[in-house]
């Protein structure tokens, strides 16, 4: 499948700032899934460059040293994405581990049990355990907006049981690796959606599987991988530092078409 996609973060400064210095981890690369033609603009005009993180995620960084009331990044390119979400890599350790979101307490844990009276045993496959506890993850718990934020961990998604794609994805990654399965989080695009979306890659023994908890489905075509972390924290788009008043509006604007 061929894909177009634009990605628009803009934000608006109440008042000018200066000496601005930001990050942005979400430039997609390509991989055994996904081949990318991207072109990226930033405005104002600034001076950057790009490196591949430990994970092997490709971020930008800059900086704009004079007065400016506004900052735009806008991502545009194809992608053509194979029919099956399949990344050939090997395991990582690192996301067998917990992180800031996704860090063991005994609500959580008491709540995998529970989730975890859906399998028969240590005999079922990998997809088959991904496939009960997402399931056991939406019977339990609603997609509803506003109801979290970007600092929510998995106790508090718990507590309220509701929340967007990156709580029911961190959810998911916690419940497996209580199961010994390595899974990490990913932030991306996909047909259909109008912002950034979330998903998670799990390890099957060879490979990284993807699915998607929110949509309770292993993920097919129609997807465009932008990072991968431990959970959502590392995974957050945006990061800047800057003089002046911090007071400013934020759109993004998605769009993914076949």
């Amino acid at each position: 499948m061929r894909v177009k996609f634009k990605f628009i973060t803009h934000l608006t400064f109440k008042e000018s700032i200066k000496a601005h210095y930001f990050k942005f981890l979400s430039l997609p690369l390509s991989n055994s899934y996904q081949k990318i033609t991207l072109t990226t603009r930033i405005l104002p005009s600034a001076n950057y460059s790009e490196y591949i993180d430990g994970y092997g995620n490709c971020v930008l960084y800059g900086s704009i040293p004079f007065e400016h009331s506004y900052f735009s990044i806008e991502l545009e390119g194809e992608a053509i994405v194979k029919e099956r979400y399949y990344l050939e890599e090997p395991l990582d350790r690192r996301f067998l581990l917990p992180y800031l979101a996704t860090l063991p307490s005994e609500m959580n844990f008491n709540a995998y049990l529970r989730a975890k009276m859906k399998l028969k045993g240590n005999d079922e496959s990998v997809e088959e355990v991904v496939k009960k506890l997402m399931e056991w993850i939406l019977s339990e718990c609603e997609y509803e907006k506003y109801q979290t934020t970007t600092m929510t961990d998995v106790d508090q998604f718990l507590h309220q049981k509701r929340g967007v794609c990156q709580d029911f994805a961190n959810l998911l990654i916690l419940f497996l690796r209580y199961h010994g399965i390595a899974a990490r989080y990913v932030a991306g695009l996909m047909l259909g959606e109008g912002e950034t979306h979330a998903w998670v890659e799990v390890f099957d023994g060879k490979g990284w599987i993807g699915v998607d908890p929110t949509h309770n489905r292993f993920i097919e075509s129609g997807y465009i991988k932008l990072s991968h972390g431990r959970d959502s924290r590392e995974c957050m788009v945006n990061h800047g530092v800057f003089s002046g008043e911090g007071a400013h509006s934020l759109y993004v604007d998605v769009k993914v078409e076949q």
